[in-house]
């Protein structure tokens, strides 16, 4: 896929409008763009000798907006630099312009979910699940959609929503598994059946993945079971354990520092003594969530 130029202002926000549709909008671009002036006269332009084929393979080099004023200098090919077909596959192969649509197609899904409408009209969850364009990006934000509409009971081309048909929706990626570890999370809390089966903490457990950004979250879970005196695997989970586990992390010295200071606070001990802050409580950083989702936190009480 071509890499496309940094878009203007002007550019996104045509193509973010919401009553500009999907489907017109490689199209309807060319009546937005303005030509840029030419130092040449056309009729006299080397490139105006060259085969209508010659032309085509040049302008499937170039991005969309450069392809647009290209097209508009060599009037005399206008009708076949912009066949339907050559206008529709260069937009799709620009990066910058599958990423706009990428990004029009969550606004769309958050206006859905929001109970909000779109160009003064109601959203239906297979429009949205349609506006995503043909990219990996998209799967990330489709199976995102997908989750909510389990998670809330919503339905899709008229069917409910199973947690099964959002774990398949993720990428098999390591974003992709941590977001099903927080799918997961949801899961046990709402009580929701998987594959028939109850999905208990310890399958949200075994659900992070050995990232970075994954072992913090797993560490984060288990933090939440130590302070509520939960149990995982059938036993209470020590302060020792959640310290053990913030050792590895990114920060791992400020994230244990908060830990002690909640262990403090909820007269927890730590290798059989009272926790002793080296610091007032509440001078450590904040940090609500370490992994920037507040999944891995909302534990039921």
């Amino acid at each position: 896929m071509l890499q496309g130029n940094t878009v203007s202002p002007q550019v996104k926000s045509f193509i973010l409008n919401p009553q500009i549709a999907d489907s017109d909008i490689p199209f309807a671009f060319f009546g937005l763009r303005t030509v840029q002036k030419v130092h040449f006269q056309p009729d006299n332009c080397l490139l105006n000798k060259l085969s209508d084929e010659t032309l085509q393979r040049i302008a499937r080099q170039l991005s969309f907006s450069d392809f647009v004023n290209f097209s508009a200098t060599h009037t005399r090919h206008v009708s076949f630099l912009r066949s339907d077909s050559l206008i529709k596959e260069i937009f799709d192969r620009d990066t910058s312009m599958t990423l706009l649509l990428l990004e029009k197609a969550n606004h769309k899904a958050k206006c859905y979910l929001g109970c909000q409408q779109w160009n003064d009209q109601w959203l239906t969850p297979d429009a949205v699940i349609e506006a995503f364009p043909d990219c990996p990006q998209s799967k990330m934000g489709i199976a995102h959609f997908k989750a909510k509409c389990c998670l809330r009971g919503l339905t899709l081309n008229g069917q409910p929503v199973t947690p099964e048909a959002v774990v398949e929706a993720f990428p098999d990626t390591p974003e992709g598994q941590l977001e099903l570890a927080y799918f997961k999370l949801k899961c046990c809390l709402q009580e929701q059946r998987l594959y028939g089966r109850t999905v208990t903490p310890e399958a949200v457990f075994e659900a992070f993945p050995d990232t970075i950004k994954g072992k913090t979250s797993r560490a984060c879970f288990i933090e939440r079971y130590c302070l509520r005196n939960l149990r995982l695997y059938g036993e209470p989970v020590t302060p020792e354990a959640v310290v053990e586990a913030y050792t590895d992390c990114p920060n791992g010295k400020i994230l244990v520092a908060r830990f002690k200071e909640q262990c403090y606070l909820h007269g927890l001990t730590l290798n059989s003594e009272p926790v002793l802050l080296d610091v007032v409580p509440g001078a450590c950083p904040r940090i609500d969530c370490p992994t920037g989702n507040c999944s891995c936190v909302a534990l039921a009480p």
